[in-house]
């Protein structure tokens, strides 16, 4: 059995990305608990739901399969 893939904090900011030159989902972290701040592609943000502390990382495989044909 594959372990879940581990779930995603809430209380991030999910905002469109500030960059017109890299469109996305731009996240940070409001409570610093991490400096890092990323841009999510938007072929990638369905990719996120599969953090959900229930799916593996077959299912992210999958999606990701299925995302790019």
């Amino acid at each position: 059995m594959t372990k879940a893939l581990p779930k995603l904090r809430t209380g991030l900011d999910l905002l469109p990305s500030p960059r017109e030159d890299q469109p996305g989902l731009f996240i940070r972290d409001p409570y610093r608990y991490s400096d890092a701040m990323v841009i999510i592609p938007p072929q990638l943000v369905h990719c996120l739901l599969c953090f959900d502390g229930e799916q593996t990382e077959l299912d992210l495989h999958n999606t990701l399969a299925h995302l790019t044909g």
